[in-house]
């Protein structure tokens, strides 16, 4: 027969264990980060897409392309279609010379013009 010390041991080494089994985290809550944004970081990635949008509408390797700008937190996103890698990569040059972005995704995919 088991003691009670060793029961309570076993169950407490457990009781993690189970709840990342079913997708939670150690300690049995789910680890969810806050969703909520401020309007300040709001108006800020809005104002960061607007000038990276701005700037490759006046580029002469991009302008003209159908492109894509999402901003999250300061993390740039483009996605769309160009005609060369020069305008792929020049876009992503654009986008990450803006004040406030952190990082460039760029998405872009590259079909040359027939």
């Amino acid at each position: 027969m088991l003691n009670r010390g060793l029961i309570l041991i076993i169950l407490s080494c457990c009781y993690g264990c189970t709840s990342m089994l079913v997708g939670g985290s150690p300690g049995g809550s789910a680890d969810r980060r806050s969703t909520t944004r401020s309007e300040a970081s709001v108006g800020a990635d809005a104002e960061i897409s607007a000038a990276v949008r701005s700037k490759l509408g006046a580029d002469g390797y991009t302008s003209g392309a159908a492109l894509s700008v999402s901003t999250y937190e300061g993390r740039v996103t483009l996605r769309g279609v160009v005609a060369s890698y020069g305008a792929r990569e020049q876009a992503g040059r654009v986008a990450g010379s803006i004040a406030g972005v952190v990082r460039v995704n760029n998405e872009l995919t590259v079909k040359p013009q027939q």
